[in-house]
C-alpha cells in the first residue's frame, strides 16, 4: 500500500495526502496530527521544506486542483527539512528528492 498519494503540483510546491495521519516534525515538539503534507522550494534561495496543511471548512483536495484561492490553513512550523541560509544562496546538500522527505513522515 501506498503511503503517500501527489494531489496538486505547482511550479514551487508539491502537495501529499498520506494514508495515515501523521505527527512526525524534526523538531520533536508535540504537533497536531496530520493527512496533507505539502513540500515547498524556496524561491529566494536553496532550500525545500515540508509543511503540514489542512483545508478550510467547505474545501477539499477538488478545490486545490482547481487553484482555488484561501483553501488552505499551513502551518508556519515546518516538518521536515533543514533551513538553510539565505545570504549564503543556501545549501543544495539539504536538498532531497520529496520522497526523502516523506518516507521520514511516514516513517518508511
Amino acid at each position: 500500500m501506498k503511503k503517500y498519494k501527489l494531489i496538486h503540483e505547482i511550479e514551487t510546491a508539491r502537495f501529499y495526502k498520506l494514508s495515515k495521519l501523521s505527527t512526525y516534525t524534526v523538531r520533536n515538539k508535540e504537533i497536531k496530527p496530520y493527512r496533507y503534507v505539502v513540500i515547498s522550494d524556496a524561491i529566494t534561495h536553496v532550500e525545500r521544506l515540508a509543511f503540514s496543511f489542512e483545508f478550510m471548512e467547505g474545501s477539499g483536495e477538488s478545490d486545490l486542483v482547481s487553484n482555488k484561492k484561501d483553501i488552505l490553513k499551513v502551518e508556519l512550523m515546518y516538518v521536515c527539512g533543514y533551513i538553510t541560509f539565505m545570504g549564503d544562496g543556501g545549501d543544495i546538500d539539504s536538498v532531497y528528492p520529496d520522497e526523502w522527505y516523506l518516507d521520514k513522515i511516514t516513517g518508511r
